[in-house]
């Protein structure tokens, strides 16, 4: 898999409107000549004079062997701390989750003639295949372990615990993976660990179905603990690859590319905690109030295609891709998720 983006329905129909224009427009040539001609000079430069590296363009392109240098470190990292109070030593890992952003949409507002419409663009990563996310996923996860265990945690992985009622039943509501999102322009793929079954939690959820699914399986983690007498750690890594903004509602769409690690990215630790005789749950957390930024390039931003009317809903699209060299996202990638593995355990450590 080259291309990580989706087919949207607003995809489909700018295919389907393409076809059309060119039906009724004959050999009039790309869009932003059709609106020139229909009098939409003041729209054309939002629906197709889209800025395409902005920052980023003046970034030299990273180096794999360099990626460590590139990131701030730790100490840069704004976090919300919560509950160390609660928390405990021993513990186990049910859910250590990659969330990769694939693909981000930006919009503005123009005018065609009276009527108002919306210009918007895509920009997709381009590639990056599965397995290269599954293995960043894995080394995430040792590193992870590795970096509690030297924090005197004891860590109990999943595959070592006893079979029981919320094993079962981790094993029984397990999806494959990725498990791929679109929510409010942002498309992501969330990826487990192969040693740690993936079951949807609240958080992953964006349809009826999905959500059903969250909620039968949103117990598993405090099931765990309860059943193994030890704390159960969620943990969700945010890895973005683009911004997208406009200057204004009237104004430019632009898009630059970032790798790091992404706000509500976070670990939370589930326990049972006694309190006045009755049980309920404890849940000490970190989680990232910031982006933590790479400042480096790892590809270049390429137009793939024509700005297209979709005639059916009144708005304009552009695709984009952004060309990643593998060896070098990977390696910024990687070292944006030790950030975050070194950044959940040091504020863990504190206690």
């Amino acid at each position: 898999m080259s291309n990580l983006l989706p087919l949207s329905r607003a995809g489909a129909l700018s295919l389907l409107a393409l076809m059309l224009s060119g039906c009724m427009a004959g050999a009039a040539g790309p869009i932003a000549d059709i609106a020139l001609r229909t009098g939409a000079k003041q729209a054309v430069k939002s629906m197709t004079g889209i800025a395409t590296e902005d920052a980023t363009a003046k970034r030299p392109l990273a180096e794999a062997g360099n990626a460590a240098n590139l990131l701030p470190g730790t100490d840069a990292a704004k976090v919300t701390v919560k509950g160390m109070e609660h928390l405990e030593k021993r513990l186990t890992i049910p859910a250590y989750r990659l969330n990769v952003q694939t693909a981000g949409t930006a919009k503005a507002l123009g005018k065609l003639w009276a009527d108002s419409h919306w210009s918007s663009a895509i920009i997709a990563l381009n590639n990056i295949d599965e397995a290269l996310l599954q293995r960043l996923t894995d080394q995430g996860y040792a590193d992870f372990v590795t970096r509690l265990r030297n924090a005197g945690f004891e860590v109990v992985e999943y595959a070592d615990l006893p079979m029981s009622a919320a094993k079962r039943k981790a094993d029984e509501n397990k999806q494959p993976v990725p498990y791929k999102t679109d929510f409010g322009g942002l498309y992501s793929q969330i990826y487990s660990p192969t040693k740690i079954p993936y079951f949807m939690l609240p958080g992953d959820a964006l349809g009826p179905l999905e959500g059903m699914k969250a909620i039968g399986s949103a117990t598993i983690p405090a099931n765990l603990a309860s059943e193994n007498k030890l704390a159960a750690l969620t943990v969700t890594i945010k890895l973005p690859f683009a911004k997208t903004a406009t200057d204004g509602i009237l104004g430019d769409i632009k898009a630059s590319s970032v790798l790091g690690v992404d706000p509500g990215s976070s670990v939370t630790q589930i326990t049972m905690a006694a309190t006045s005789g009755s049980m309920q749950f404890s849940q000490p957390s970190v989680t990232f109030d910031e982006r933590l930024e790479a400042d480096a390039a790892f590809g270049t931003l390429r137009d793939k295609g024509t700005t297209a009317q979709e005639l059916l809903i009144g708005s304009w699209e552009a695709r984009f891709f952004y060309d990643a060299v593998p060896a070098v996202y990977e390696a910024l990638a990687l070292e944006s998720i030790k950030r975050a593995n070194q950044v959940f355990v040091e504020n863990l450590r504190k206690k």
